[in-house]
């Protein structure tokens, strides 16, 4: 399977850390892609065996998205993306009103973006777990913009 998205990188921040991070789509197999896809298509749902389920909410302007990873009962992060000029304004703003530190940020110039903010119960979770979210905030967000950001792409063609 091909990716349909029309982005092949996207910036990767992490709210209470500052630390950002250039993210390749090839970095995700297809097979996750695929894993993920369901959950993203239906707005919510469990991601295999894995612990992690995912919620998917909307911002107003189309381009941009966010979710909750969750593993188990703990919820660990919210992410924020946007892959349209007219949604990162939004998204952003709702980035750093929820996240436990994001003092002076700067919103990412280039789209697409992703912009992480840790939950209260990060901290009650093992740090295995932690670290496992980095690799799962961007395979849900690859999946995104291999499906949503496509569709938006091809309509904004026609």
């Amino acid at each position: 399977m091909k990716s349909k998205s029309p982005y092949w990188i996207m910036e990767h921040l992490t709210l209470a850390t500052g630390h950002s991070r250039m993210s390749h789509r090839s970095e995700i197999h297809n097979d996750v892609i695929r894993l993920i896809r369901p959950a993203v298509a239906a707005g919510a749902g469990t991601l295999g065996r894995t612990g992690w389920s995912i919620r998917m909410f909307e911002g107003r302007e189309q381009g941009g998205a966010g979710f909750e990873c969750r593993h188990g009962s703990l919820w660990i992060v919210s992410c924020y993306m946007a892959w349209s000029r007219p949604a990162a304004d939004e998204m952003w703003s709702a980035a750093t009103k929820s996240a436990l530190l994001a003092n002076g940020l700067q919103q990412p110039r280039g789209l697409p973006w992703l912009a992480v903010a840790l939950m209260p119960d990060a901290l009650r979770a093992q740090p295995s777990i932690v670290r496992e979210a980095g690799d799962m905030e961007r395979c849900v967000a690859w999946t995104v913009l291999d499906t949503r950001a496509a569709a938006s792409h091809v309509a904004a063609e026609h």
